[in-house]
């Protein structure tokens, strides 16, 4: 068996073998870039971890529909690019896995904040969703 599957993409990494988690992006204090915090930003440690836009060609590359299964994430505005390219993608569409009410509502102000809110209630309609909030 190998130890690739290629149907899973890590885009931030793999947990146990790399793990990586990064924080939001340009981290400052009193407005001041900080150079010893851009080893834990998340554009660095896509560069440094080769986890760069291979999840796109991924997408593109199939002839049937994905379903990307979010778990346990905190939908980031620092993650907005790839949430976004994700779903410029049509065959692309994104279920997230809430804990509880009071998750699902944090995550679904987060996602609003990446897409902008009119643009998420037309990926979340009832005909045909592309953006799904599931309660676990």
């Amino acid at each position: 068996m190998s130890a690739y599957d290629s149907s899973i993409c890590h885009i931030h990494g793999k947990a146990f073998e790399e793990i990586v988690l990064g924080f939001d992006d340009h981290y400052t204090v009193n407005t001041q870039v900080v150079p010893a915090h851009i080893k834990y930003e998340k554009y660095y440690l896509r560069i440094l971890k080769h986890t760069d836009n291979n999840y796109v060609n991924w997408i593109k590359e199939t002839n049937e529909d994905i379903v990307i299964d979010v778990v346990g994430h905190s939908l980031s505005p620092a993650d907005g690019d790839v949430l976004r390219k994700i779903l410029t993608l049509n065959n692309a569409s994104i279920v997230v896995y809430c804990k509880d009410e009071d998750s699902r509502a944090e995550l679904i102000k987060n996602m609003a904040i990446i897409l902008q809110p009119e643009k998420l209630i037309e990926l979340t309609n009832d005909i045909n969703p592309r953006v799904v909030f599931e309660l676990l």
